[in-house]
């Protein structure tokens, strides 16, 4: 009650579907005070819905007589549980007990391949494609070592590797150093809730807005970590974050182009939230449909117009020697 004498006030909150009122509740009348409040608590358990179909939450505050004091409209997406989406057959999981076999699965996800033993070359050659999980896949650091040469040449070659949720000890394999994004976590980590898209025309990220990286699941975090955005190497953020005195200076997810192929190395509770959060399967999609899309091929002579210092430079480390 916003007013300066007493007023009889009630709330119906209501879910509609093309106008069509689809649930229903209120908060019966009562006599508030001058600047009176109350809160209350009004949850809608929407059904299944086989497509994706738009709905609309609406907030009405009447008085004693009935009469309309107010109302408030938002938009309400709600998202099929089967996605029902086939991702290319050269693109695979590493996946050594079939925990994510069956999280996809769930989802109704097809045609991606899993692998046990990411040491198995032949298996590689057939791919585009490989996504790592350390975190559900349990992929030590020892392991880690041992397979480490056999990923860089795929990625030399041509593939792309997503690296999710990598642990410290992978931050120095990969062609630009990560560090840790300084953040308010009990051991300063950088975890986020929110974060942008800055690179809305990367395949990988298209037609996704800054509203679809919010506020995910029941607990609200997208990345209980991020990485400081290097200042030298061939890095693309994709999204960034950050806190209020540093800015925009770190990201959960970013491209590491290398070679003829690339890594991707990401943060985000993706893979632990796909059963949650509508957006993690539709990023997961992009992701792997992006990186299974063929690549420039690196350019076997270049012609550079330089000046006579930076002739020098590039002479000093072997760019170039013999027909620069």
């Amino acid at each position: 009650n916003d007013t300066r004498h007493d007023q009889v006030l009630a709330a119906e909150c209501m879910v509609l579907r093309n106008g069509n009122t689809l649930w229903r509740e209120t908060m019966p009348a009562r006599v508030y005070g001058p600047a009176e409040n109350l809160a209350f608590t009004s949850r809608y358990r929407a059904p299944l819905f086989d497509e994706q179909t738009s709905l609309t939450f609406r907030v009405k505050l009447t008085d004693g007589s009935g009469a309309v004091l107010d109302t408030w409209d938002a938009p309400l997406t709600i998202f099929p549980r089967n996605q029902d989406f086939t991702l290319p057959t050269t693109a695979a999981m590493y996946d050594p007990d079939g925990t994510m076999t069956a999280l996809l699965t769930s989802r109704g996800i097809k045609g991606l391949s899993f692998l046990e033993d990411l040491s198995d070359l032949r298996a590689l050659k057939q791919l585009t494609v490989l996504w790592v999980n350390f975190d559900k896949a349990k992929l030590h650091a020892r392991l880690w070592q041992q397979v480490l040469p056999v990923l860089r040449d795929f990625v030399t070659q041509g593939g792309t590797i997503i690296l999710d949720s990598p642990p410290e000890f992978a931050w120095n394999d990969l062609p630009v150093k990560l560090n840790n994004g300084k953040g308010y976590a009990a051991d300063g980590r950088l975890e986020i809730t929110y974060d942008y898209n800055i690179a809305p025309h990367h395949p990988a990220m298209h037609q996704l807005s800054d509203d679809d990286f919010s506020l995910w699941g029941s607990d609200y975090y997208l990345a209980h970590r991020c990485f400081e955005i290097p200042q030298e190497g061939n890095v693309r953020p994709l999204l960034v974050a950050g806190t209020d005195r540093a800015g925009l200076t770190s990201s959960p997810l970013m491209e590491l182009p290398c070679g003829q192929g690339a890594w991707i190395v990401s943060t985000l509770e993706l893979v632990n939230k796909l059963a949650q959060e509508p957006r993690c399967a539709q990023l997961l999609q992009q992701i792997i449909t992006a990186a299974h899309a063929p690549k420039n091929k690196l350019a076997k002579s270049v012609g550079l117009c330089v000046t006579p210092d930076t002739l020098r430079i590039m002479r000093e480390v072997e760019i170039g020697r013999a027909h620069v």
